[in-house]
């Protein structure tokens, strides 16, 4: 677990939906930066195991995609299932990013209204003194007149520098329905799952999740997630 400015490589991730039964991800992000090493994926829609749009960022790069994109104008901007990310490493440092949305639309430059539907971003930077990772996923986000009102639905985040954060509904950031602490236990559903919602620890935040029998998440929906880099991370352990 990683927690502050520290010493070693780092890891964010970021899920909006995923659905382990079905090979089936909405919105999943990740990346990693380390000595001389770096990583960023942006999974924006797989489903049932095939790619829908997704990459992964070549090493000092950037790489992007979407499934459909309305031509740029000064009117509207909108993409379906877009992805985008960069890593860059050198000798003394190195850092990743990567953020993903569903559906991205933003109307007259953002100065009339902005909607995100399932974003998610993950950020990863390292040096020999010291690390740091971000993670945050948001259900919707929105903004009106230039950011005067702003709306999230179902955001969770995840942060080396202190405890995850999760909440239902925020207005002008403001939390109406949050869980900033440690949350208690699971739900459990006698025979069938454990199911978790607004929980937050010092590894990130999830909105909700469901686990079979084993303790393994089966779906998760807002997971956010920072530590050191395995090779199959499991958020909030």
């Amino acid at each position: 677990m990683v927690r502050g400015a520290v010493p070693g490589p780092v890891q964010a991730d970021a899920y909006g939906l995923n659905l382990d039964p079905l090979a089936t991800c909405v919105s999943c992000t990740s990346a990693r930066a380390g000595e001389n090493s770096t990583g960023a994926e942006g999974r924006e829609l797989r489903v049932a195991g095939e790619s829908v749009s997704e990459g992964q960022v070549p090493a000092n790069g950037y790489a992007n995609g979407w499934l459909v994109a309305v031509p740029f104008n000064d009117a509207v901007r909108c993409t379906v299932a877009g992805w985008d990310g960069s890593t860059s490493a050198n000798g003394e440092s190195s850092r990743a990013d990567a953020r993903g949305a569903l559906l991205d639309l933003d109307v007259g430059h953002g100065s009339l209204a902005t909607l995100s539907l399932f974003d998610s971003a993950s950020e990863a930077e390292y040096s020999a003194s010291s690390s740091r990772a971000h993670s945050s996923s948001d259900g919707a986000r929105g903004g009106l007149a230039g950011g005067a009102l702003r709306l999230v639905v179902l955001h969770s985040e995840g942060t080396s520098d202190g405890s995850g954060d999760t909440s239902l509904v925020s207005v002008d950031d403001v939390q109406l329905v949050h869980s900033a602490q440690p949350a208690p236990d699971g739900i459990a559903v006698p025979g069938v799952t454990s199911v978790s919602l607004l929980h937050s620890d010092g590894s990130g935040g999830l909105v909700a999740s469901a686990s079979d029998g084993r303790a393994q998440r089966v779906m998760t929906v807002g997971t956010t997630w920072v530590g050191s880099p395995s090779t199959d991370p499991q958020p909030l352990q």
